[in-house]
């Protein structure tokens, strides 16, 4: 009776929350086909540069610096997240295109309104996916989880973890000052962060995360 009950317990344990590569990319594919202006920003600035929802709706054009492949996050209320951030090469391409989010399904932009909009694309990622074992993982994870997905997949590709608090903003960036001091704060962040998750997404990925072509 133990072991029937341990066995109930695991079963009924939710899915993991968030998406791995392969899934996330699954998404971002299903973000390219809507017709929902908002998706392609929370999917792709919250999956694969760890961006929040209110960060990527207080987003400007002028926030990207396209010739250094940044963008500056200048908008957030608690001031130490403030930064300034690389960003993986085909999301760097995309954001050239990228437009301030002022609607989501014809209404005012808001966390919630986008929120809806991005559960509404994982249930159909979940719904339709080919491969059964992939769609609980869509199912479970919540809108907020796409920054947790880009933190486990920096964890996937063994970012340290001092790195990765600088890059989304859960720790001040004078805490590594000292590290990046003598060659910037945007090379050390490419380094420690976005080298080793480029090397894990196309490991984990065959072809392109994304066809940058058609974003």
């Amino acid at each position: 009776l133990n072991i029937q009950s341990r066995h109930l317990v695991e079963e009924s344990k939710p899915a993991k929350a968030y998406l791995d590569a392969v899934q996330l990319s699954i998404l971002l594919q299903y973000a390219q086909e809507s017709k929902n202006p908002g998706l392609m920003p929370a999917v792709m600035l919250g999956g694969y540069a760890g961006m929040n929802i209110l960060e990527i709706l207080r987003l400007r054009p002028e926030d990207f610096d396209h010739k250094a492949g940044t963008v500056s996050i200048k908008r957030s209320k608690n001031r130490f997240r403030e930064r300034t951030i690389p960003l993986l090469p085909f999301v760097a391409e995309w954001a050239k295109t990228f437009k301030p989010i002022t609607k989501v399904n014809g209404s005012l932009a808001t966390d919630l309104s986008l929120g809806k909009a991005v559960r509404h694309v994982l249930d159909k990622a979940g719904k339709n996916c080919t491969d059964k074992a992939q769609r609980p993982a869509f199912l479970a994870v919540a809108p907020k989880d796409m920054r947790k997905s880009f933190a486990n997949l920096c964890r996937a590709a063994r970012v340290r973890e001092e790195a990765l608090g600088a890059y989304i903003g859960h720790r001040p960036q004078s805490m590594t000052g000292r590290v990046y001091a003598d060659y910037g704060e945007a090379a050390y962040l490419r380094q420690e962060v976005l080298t080793p998750l480029a090397e894990h997404l196309a490991a984990a990925v065959t072809g392109n995360v994304v066809d940058i072509k058609s974003a």
